[in-house]
């Protein structure tokens, strides 16, 4: 008993330095830096958090400042997309307007001339007529004028069909063009240059025209005169002498009336055409004066 009481005291005694010894105490000196983490002011803290506050807004700023210009950048390039697509959908309708310009202008233009054609045609058949006509003719001069005649007069049936077959092209034309937004355009020749001096191109392209359509006219008033004075020469001998038939006796004939009313017709507006142009050259022809220009 002893013997374990005095081994007790021993490990006791042994053992009561260490439980006695205080902990070490930390400072500064025990860091790098000199200074300990847990020695900061809360003040520093704050300002430490702030800081932070501020790197993070920065952040925040420039990845709102990116944004907003990648943004700015994709409506520019859309914007651009945009303007490129307008331009270039009004130059293909300027190129289309002007291609539709130019069939209406051919189509008028191959109406025009087949009209003249047929026009002159038949003013030589007519002479041709009138030379047969007059007698004085050998067998042999009286078989070549008919065959001329003939060959005149199924030329000018085909004139007649082609010229019938350019009007409806040239009408159909204008109507399907009306339909798509297209109007025919007349060709815009200023007066003037961009100097103020006269433009002679204007005097002399409106000179040919009114010419043109002066020339047609006075060869139309010939051709109804013609037509008007055949058809009531055919009238005058194939006319009644019933004073009981229905209408005017002297129009015996329903188709020769309605050839000598339509000659009528026709020959009045060939004659206000002829007047109208006639007008205008003249009216031309004093502002070229004027203006000092020469046209011919």
């Amino acid at each position: 008993m002893r013997y374990i009481l005095l081994t007790f005291g021993l490990i006791l005694s042994l053992s009561m330095p260490t439980l006695a010894q205080k902990p070490k105490t930390i400072t500064n000196d025990d860091f790098p830096s000199g200074i300990r983490a847990d020695s900061k002011t809360e003040k520093e803290k704050e300002a430490e958090k702030e800081a932070e506050k501020k790197d993070d807004k920065s952040k925040s700023d420039d990845k709102d400042s990116k944004d907003s210009k990648d943004s700015k950048d994709d409506k520019v390039k859309k914007d651009d997309k945009t303007k490129k697509d307008e331009e270039k959908a009004k130059e293909e309708k300027a190129k289309k307007d002007q291609e539709w310009q130019k069939k209406n202008t051919e189509l008028d233009q191959k109406q025009k001339e087949l009209d003249q054609q047929k026009t002159q045609a038949e003013l030589s058949i007519q002479q041709l007529r009138n030379r047969l006509r007059s007698g004085n003719l050998d067998p042999k001069e009286f078989d070549t004028l008919s065959q001329q005649i003939k060959d005149a007069e199924q030329n000018l049936g085909t004139l007649n069909s082609k010229y019938a077959e350019a009007k409806s092209a040239s009408e159909q034309f204008k109507k399907e063009g009306e339909g798509q937004g297209y109007k025919p355009k007349l060709e815009d020749i200023p007066k003037t240059n961009k100097d103020g001096s006269p433009n002679p191109t204007y005097y002399t392209k409106n000179y040919k025209d009114l010419s043109e359509k002066q020339q047609t006219a006075e060869s139309k008033i010939q051709l109804y005169q013609n037509r008007l004075n055949e058809a009531q020469q055919r009238a005058y001998q194939g006319r009644s002498s019933k004073a009981t038939r229905v209408g005017n006796s002297y129009y015996t004939d329903p188709e020769t009336k309605k050839a000598i009313d339509q000659a009528q017709a026709e020959l009045k507006k060939a004659q206000e055409e002829y007047e109208k142009s006639t007008t205008s050259l003249e009216q031309l022809q004093r502002e070229a004066r004027s203006s000092g220009v020469s046209i011919k």
